[in-house]
């Protein structure tokens, strides 16, 4: 994903906040994650990318298939 997508994911994740979805501090928690992640090394952090976005690719088809 670009970092066009990736930002529009974290605008979203903020406005789950905003909306009352999520709890500020599980967003402090990933964002403490995404800067533990960073400093690891490149493979490291390809894999993670990797689960990330197959975890939003599921968590998408979810939401589309209980609507």
């Amino acid at each position: 994903a670009d970092s066009t997508a990736r930002s529009g994911e974290i605008v979203s994740a903020i406005e789950a906040v905003q909306d009352g979805e999520a709890a500020p501090q599980e967003i402090l928690a990933i964002a403490d994650l995404f800067n533990e992640i960073s400093s690891l090394g490149e493979a490291e952090r390809k894999a993670c990318l990797e689960i990330l976005t197959t975890f939003a690719a599921y968590s998408r088809s979810q939401r589309r298939t209980r609507r």
